[in-house]
């Protein structure tokens, strides 16, 4: 079985078009662009960096997520159907309406995020670290936060 190295700059940012199965993603970077409706399936995404991307309606399958910067990505009804997520940094992203299915997060860094309660639910299943980050069910109106008693 041969491996294939995706090279994103040589699809032209559109990697649905390609009808290729890449086995390895690595050392790739990718910057303020929207992939939507996007399947990694099988694939191991080890040590790139996501840079302002936003992922729409993406599903990745069966695949490994290791040591990937995603710094201010956003992810939006995005699947992740039996993946392994390890060493990853999501700071500043927003994860809305995403669906986990039997996937593992390990020692991920999720700071300054946005999350969805499966999400958060997910990252508190492993030893992620958690820092500034907030959860859709926090929101509250200022009648419904609580005001401080003088000493």
């Amino acid at each position: 079985m041969s491996t294939k190295t995706l090279k994103f700059n040589t699809l032209g940012l559109n990697p649905t078009k390609s009808i290729e199965r890449y086995e390895v993603i690595q050392n790739e970077l990718l910057s303020g662009e929207i992939l939507k409706d996007l399947t990694i399936s099988g694939s191991l995404l080890s040590q790139n960096q996501f840079h302002h991307v936003t992922f729409v309606g993406c599903v990745f399958y069966a695949g490994a997520l290791e040591e990937n910067d995603f710094s201010n990505c956003t992810f939006e009804d995005c699947e992740f159907q039996f993946v392994s997520a390890k060493g990853n940094n999501f700071a500043g992203s927003k994860f809305s309406n995403c669906k986990w299915v039997s996937s593992h997060l390990e020692r991920n860094n999720f700071s300054s995020c946005g999350l969805d309660t499966k999400t958060a639910h997910c990252i508190s299943q492993g030893s992620n670290q958690l820092h500034n980050c907030f959860h859709d069910s926090f929101v509250a109106c200022w009648s419904e936060v609580p005001v401080a008693k003088a000493a």
